[in-house]
């Protein structure tokens, strides 16, 4: 093994024995600090002003050390490591330090490790950004222990050198691009197989693109805990179950055909009952208490019926080789909170990547997204925009100042979020709230959906606010779930675009609904979107064969009213 090999199973070795405050503070010892201290040393909770409720949320705050007193890690024991919480907490002690590492633990089992930065936005005004890793220590991913395995100290570094090597451990930017790494390579192996069977390339490419975006969405939902299993990944729980059968290495047996085509087109598509299937009773089980996923992806189409054969070897090296090496989280990150996993906006990327090529992705020399015309725009440039747009549009329709608009659509920390709420009398957030609701917002070109779920997490946000002057709590789901039906709308040139934009707008209310598993069940949660995301090119100036030219107005009669009152 390489030494870098070594150090990544040192370390998952000892993260594996780290189950008391005592074996966090060894972690930093065995990874090459001295300057740890012992578990006497406590920092005061009144240092920190916390509120009242969420104070008492806090047992105790552990100081593991203080690198040449510019780099203290804290480890915070605490009742609850819900995203709310643990961002309080995490912007009131920052307020305290410039830098610093967090821990946060409610059972020295699951771990929220926090990495916040304060980044530059214009002269004078930092934002806090947020950055954090969960961890479960009996169930420890591949990307976790890479992440951790590089806060290892080398001898002779100095606070800044450490502090850039934190930065650079918990870089979403290294997991999403290791991962892709890793995709393409499963990718273009399975694609091989499938053209060793005679399927035309194009065929080949679409086949193989739909199936690991099908396993990736499973791996996305199994994070809500729909999926009955036994309380690890939920394919790997399958794939055991058969192996355990004795299916592996039998020419009558086959996981993807017998096993993993049932659970896409049946179980997710409430079609399976059970009663004809030779599956075991606990698979059977949780193929009929699967949820009811409405959209495209799994519904039959004509690449699922391809006579395309995977053998059980391909399909053990993509789930126990490539996806179980993955932490996954269905929350999107946002350029002041992100999460070290591979978050929804990866079905994008890889959309983007790969679907629009076949044999050209092989050439090293091309950028296939170039040349097809695809350009992946970096998530705060996303915000950017759909921020100074809705402050644009909320000047133009509300009675409120711009600069006060301004602040409120563009405040970050729960601080500055509260100082701007306050600044607005009730009877301007309501006006906010109706301008909003009323919105209509088209992406001409969505892609894979980046701007459009921008404008979702934008919105709710502002809602929030409102919600909050008035003393009552926003319900997300439903919020996001009218934003996505009554305000939004996509149109792409590619079908795969407008599919990989439903996976996403899908994700974005899984991460909000507290509707029972139960009713996930027996209805769809995610409404039939194809009134709001299109395929159709938005240059196009031939509808139905009548050729309209855009600098003259050829419309009449009714045609011409029905479009005015679209506007």
């Amino acid at each position: 093994m390489t030494s870098d090999n070594n150090r990544r199973q040192e370390v998952k070795e000892v993260l594996q024995e780290t189950k008391s405050p005592e074996e966090v503070y060894d972690f930093f010892s065995k990874i090459g600090y001295s300057e740890v201290k012992d578990t006497s040393y406590k920092r005061d909770k009144e240092d920190f002003d916390f509120k009242k409720k969420e104070g008492k949320k806090i047992k105790d705050i552990y100081t593991v050390m203080d690198f040449d007193g510019n780099l203290p890690v804290l480890l915070i024991e605490s009742e609850s490591l819900s995203r709310g919480h643990v961002n309080y907490i995490t912007e009131r002690i920052s307020k305290n330090f410039t830098n610093s590492l967090l821990i946060f633990t409610e059972d020295y089992q699951d771990y929220t490790f926090v990495l916040p930065q304060f980044e530059l936005q214009e002269a004078g005004e930092h934002k806090l950004k947020i950055t954090r890793l969960q961890l479960d220590v009996e169930n420890l991913f591949y990307s976790d222990v890479y992440a951790l395995s590089n806060i290892y100290k080398e001898e002779g570094k100095g606070w800044r050198q450490i502090w850039q090597d934190w930065t650079e451990a918990f870089s979403i930017e290294k997991v999403t691009e290791r991962f892709f790494e890793d995709y393409k390579e499963q990718f273009f192996k399975i694609r091989e197989r499938v053209l060793d069977q005679g399927i035309e390339v194009q065929d080949a490419h679409d086949f193989t693109l739909q199936l690991l975006s099908r396993l990736m969405f499973v791996y996305f939902v199994d994070k809500k805990g729909w999926l009955e299993g036994d309380g690890t990944s939920y394919v790997s729980w399958l794939w055991k179950k058969y192996v355990d059968q004795g299916n592996l290495g039998k020419e009558d047996s086959n996981f993807y055909e017998e096993w993993l085509r049932i659970l896409f087109l049946r179980a997710f598509n409430n079609k399976f009952t059970g009663s004809s299937s030779e599956l075991p009773e606990k698979v059977k089980k949780s193929f009929v208490n699967a949820p009811y996923l409405n959209g495209d992806l799994f519904r039959e189409n004509y690449l699922s019926k391809l006579d395309v054969e995977l053998d059980d070897e391909i399909l053990d090296e993509i789930i126990n080789e490539f996806f179980e090496k993955y932490n996954f989280t269905i929350k999107e990150d946002s350029p002041v909170e992100k999460e070290v996993a591979v978050d929804p906006q990866m079905i994008g990327y890889v959309y983007e990547s790969l679907s629009n090529v076949a044999e050209e992705l092989q050439d090293l020399d091309k950028d296939p997204r170039k040349e097809f015309g695809i350009f992946y725009t970096p998530k705060e440039e996303v915000y950017f925009m759909v921020k100074r747009s809705l402050t644009e549009y909320l000047n133009n329709h509300t009675n409120t100042s711009k600069n006060k608009l301004y602040r409120l659509v563009f405040a970050g920390s729960d601080d500055e979020k509260k100082e701007v709420r306050e600044s607005f009398s009730e009877e301007e957030l309501e006006e906010v709230k109706y301008t909003l609701q009323d919105m209509k917002s088209v992406d001409p070109a969505c892609g894979s959906g980046a701007f459009l779920v921008g404008i979702i997490d934008v919105i709710s946000e502002i809602l929030e606010q409102v919600e909050k002057k008035q003393d009552s709590n926003l319900n997300m789901f439903e919020a996001k779930k009218e934003i996505i039906q009554n305000s939004i709308y996509g149109v792409d040139v590619k079908d795969w675009a407008i599919n990989a934009s439903e996976l996403r707008l899908f994700l974005q209310l899984l991460i909000e609904t507290d509707v029972p598993k139960e009713e996930v069940q027996r209805k769809a949660l995610l409404p039939n979107l194809r009134a709001n995301l299109r395929v159709g090119d938005s240059l196009v100036q031939d509808i139905d064969g009548i050729f309209f030219d855009l600098r003259e107005n050829q419309l009449q009669g009714l045609t011409k009213s029905h479009m005015e009152e679209m506007e």
